[in-house]
């Protein structure tokens, strides 16, 4: 599941980035009142949105990864405990 969480905070990163770089490029090319109207629209401050969930995304994965660790650890300590044979 971590590696799943870190896969899609990496996509949305990467989606952002190419978004920015479509947008930049129709900012230069849209040069009419209607153009520049239209870019208003999309100038807004949408990237704080996205990066707040790239940083939960990274998060979530932080403590998948610590669960991970500590789940193996205890996994290992209850492997290693022995019983002693009693007879009945």
């Amino acid at each position: 599941m971590r590696e799943e969480v870190e896969k899609a905070s990496n996509t949305l990163s990467t989606s952002k980035k190419r978004a920015l770089e479509l947008i930049a490029g129709l900012e230069q090319d849209w040069n009419t009142d209607a153009g520049k109207k239209a870019m208003e629209n999309v100038n807004t401050d949408w990237t704080s949105d996205v990066d707040k969930y790239i940083v939960t995304l990274d998060k979530l994965a932080e403590i998948l990864s610590t669960a991970e660790t500590e789940y193996t650890k205890i996994e290992n300590e209850a492997n290693n405990i022995s019983f002693p044979d009693y007879d009945v």
